[in-house]
């Protein structure tokens, strides 16, 4: 393309992404402006990608120097794949029309970018928001890494101005609660609203309250740290997040954690945890997040739960540093 020069606009009132790859290799999508306040900009999706056995049909993405207006929805998601290099790209944040999950589930709730895969890599890239937007009406921001990823480098980045967790980690699944099934990868599951007013995005649960704050029970189903879908399944921890490296980002003015977990459990009543091995953590820079609200603790959650600027549940093989 030719930078600002070349714009791709989503359509009006569909909820198709505005490119939507699937089953690919070698694909380069570089110096352009995509304009999705509507829809995802970006969707690299494998279908052939089984469990974690990641890059069967969908490998060789780069994606450099794009533009991308996002509002509603992910700007950038890939499912199942490997060897993805998002590099000196920028995400800029609309202001949503409405209060953030007011018009469906998943209404500003996903992170900006949404990775679950193999041998991904961002860098040099900056997400923001707008400065001026009521806190109710930012959308998540940041950048969200699920469960059962391997080999993933977030650094060089600048993360600002969401309402959610500048790199948030892991995921879950629900589950029948008569055994677990094993993993089953899913990656934006939705419901809709339900008696007590909670609406629950990929498991987790939120409240908008009367004055417009957002609130997450940190349990994964809204619920203290058990919880449930409503149909009889229950929350099940994704596999690990292995070989994870966050370096040198910097992080500020995010509604929830700097670097934090996707959701808590209440080990007295769900003995799982979200998990990550082979961690290193090093010359980041946050400030001013977990302005958010905090949310009534319940149970055990009072112990084992935390929110700030790097939080996280499990890790074997971790290094922090400065």
């Amino acid at each position: 393309g030719c930078g600002a020069l070349s714009v791709v606009h989503g359509t009006p009132g569909r909820s198709d992404p505005v490119f939507d790859i699937v089953d690919c290799t070698g694909i380069r999508l570089s110096h352009f402006a995509i304009d999705a306040p509507q829809t995802i900009a970006v969707a690299l999706r494998d279908t052939a990608a089984k469990g974690v056995d990641f890059g069967r049909a969908l490998s060789d993405i780069a994606l450099e120097e794009l533009a991308i207006t996002a509002r509603d929805a992910a700007a950038i998601l890939f499912d199942g794949g490997s060897d993805l290099a998002i590099e000196s790209c920028r995400i800029d944040l609309a202001a949503l029309e409405g209060a953030i999950g007011e018009r469906g589930t998943l209404y500003g709730t996903a992170s900006a970018i949404l990775l679950f895969g193999a041998r991904m890599r961002v860098e040099r890239c900056a997400i923001a928001g707008v400065a001026d937007a009521k806190p109710n009406q930012r959308p998540f921001g940041g950048i969200h890494v699920f469960g059962g990823s391997e080999d993933i480098e977030i650094r060089r980045n600048l993360i600002t101005l969401g309402s959610g967790t500048g790199v948030q980690l892991g995921s879950i699944s629900f589950v029948k609660a008569e055994g677990k099934l094993g993993f089953t990868k899913r990656l934006l599951r939705a419901k809709g609203e339900d008696e007590a007013g909670r609406h629950t995005m990929l498991g987790r649960g939120f409240v908008v309250s009367e004055d417009g704050c957002i609130k997450f029970p940190p349990g994964p189903g809204g619920h203290g740290g058990g919880g449930g879908d409503g149909d009889g399944r229950v929350p099940d921890a994704d596999p690990p997040i292995i070989r994870l490296r966050i370096l040198d980002n910097d992080i500020v003015r995010m509604g929830g954690d700097g670097i934090g977990v996707f959701a808590f459990f209440d080990i007295n009543d769900d003995a799982q945890l979200i998990s990550l091995s082979d961690v290193e953590i090093r010359d980041n820079r946050i400030s001013r997040c977990a302005t958010r609200e905090a949310p009534e603790l319940e149970g055990g959650l009072y112990a084992y739960s935390a929110r700030g600027g790097i939080v996280l549940a499990h890790a074997e093989r971790l290094v922090v540093a400065g």
